[in-house]
């Protein structure tokens, strides 16, 4: 598919604006992480196959995109299924590419794919980079690659396709990947508060043109994507643009205005120690905020229900 002209292009392009975070919207400081040391590591696998999809936005277009999937019979998911192990797993993750999607009547052989761990330090022949890749190449259609590795150093990270990476990252190959720290359950990193709650948020954005001319490229023989002129359109929250993402609870954060943690009741659960406390809402909004709690400290009864969530790249909130 033009893999040189690609290549060139892609040179230098940051494509992708993607992060996956985990949020704590609890109070922290005092509370106190829950053991699990007699749990010991275990053998983790993971099987993702490679598929296209069309991504639905909330003024009702369909966008193509491929990605990958951890159920056969089904579409890509975007963003990918999430890998979560404990450090010291040992993790498979088997990609399988059966039905490449970019096989197509003016690509004859595919792309092929790969994984790529991003920001986990790997042998060479596990890192998911095609030139490295014991066979030096990426996984071609109706072959399967299996990944190895053992967890370590706990922290939030992300995984992505390699080929072509500016077409094929931005096409909606990429998901998130956790590894949580052994010995406490319910921290993010080793050492740190405990959480009550955690949300992963993968931030990704689309150029629904580009998206279009790639598949023309593939399906009708139109020219290639010039991914320098990339513009993007749509900004998502886990595969969903705003309002849509207020659907999905694991796609926003709510909570009532003097909501209390139950390990703390000193702490508000969101407005005033999230966004008040990292400067995201202007202050007179905070002020607000304080004086809707005060009534109700020590009860959720008259509190009004807030949620927060991102919409092109702006921090929108609902009463």
């Amino acid at each position: 598919m033009f893999k040189n002209t690609r290549i060139k292009k892609a040179i230098g392009l940051m494509l992708v604006l993607l992060a996956s975070t985990v949020v704590v919207i609890a109070s922290c400081s005092n509370n106190t992480p829950t053991p699990y040391t007699d749990v010991k590591p275990q053998i983790r696998n993971f099987t993702l196959y490679v598929r296209s999809t069309y991504v639905k936005t909330p003024d009702g277009q369909k966008i193509f995109a491929f990605g990958y999937t951890d159920d056969p019979n089904g579409p890509a998911k975007i963003p990918g299924p999430p890998i979560t192990v404990n450090e010291g797993d040992t993790v498979n993750v088997t990609l399988v590419n059966d039905k490449d999607p970019t096989k197509a009547p003016f690509n004859a052989t595919g792309d092929g794919h790969t994984v790529h761990l991003h920001g986990l330090d790997l042998p060479t022949a596990m890192d998911g980079d095609p030139m490295t890749s014991p066979s030096g190449r990426s996984v071609m259609q109706a072959t399967q690659f299996l990944y190895h590795f053992v967890a370590k150093n706990p922290g939030t990270y992300w995984y992505h396709c390699h080929q072509a990476a500016a077409e094929h990252v931005q096409m909606g190959m990429y998901g998130p990947l956790i590894i949580r720290p052994r010995g406490e359950l319910n921290v993010a990193y080793p050492g740190t508060p405990a959480f009550n709650k955690e949300y992963t948020f993968v931030l990704s954005e689309i150029d629904a043109v580009a998206h279009q001319q790639d598949y023309d490229k593939m399906y009708k023989g139109s020219s290639d994507v010039n991914w320098a002129n990339y513009h993007a359109n749509y900004f998502f929250i886990n595969g969903k643009a705003w309002p849509d993402t207020m659907k999905d609870p694991n796609d926003n954060i709510s909570g009532t205005l003097g909501q209390r943690d139950e390990n703390d009741k000193n702490r508000s659960v969101m407005g005033m120690a999230l966004e008040c406390g990292n400067s995201k809402l202007r202050k007179d909004d905070c002020k607000k905020d304080e004086q809707a709690n005060r009534p109700n400290e020590g009860s959720d009864k008259g509190g009004q229900k807030r949620t927060f969530s991102l919409h092109n790249k702006k921090r929108r909130v609902d009463d």
